[in-house]
C-alpha cells in the first residue's frame, strides 16, 4: 500500500464533525426545496 492511500484510508475514517454535518444537513434540505435560515456568530 502506497503512503498516499494509507494516508487517504485514514482520513476517511475520520468521523464528520458536527459543523461540516449541519453544513451537509443544510445544502441537502436547501436542494430538496425547504427553507433554511443561517446564523452566524462573529
Amino acid at each position: 500500500m502506497s503512503t498516499k492511500t494509507y494516508v487517504s484510508d485514514l482520513l476517511n475514517r475520520l468521523p464528520e464533525s458536527a459543523t461540516l454535518a449541519m453544513a451537509r444537513m443544510s445544502r441537502e434540505l436547501k436542494e430538496s426545496g425547504k427553507d433554511v435560515n443561517i446564523f452566524e456568530f462573529r
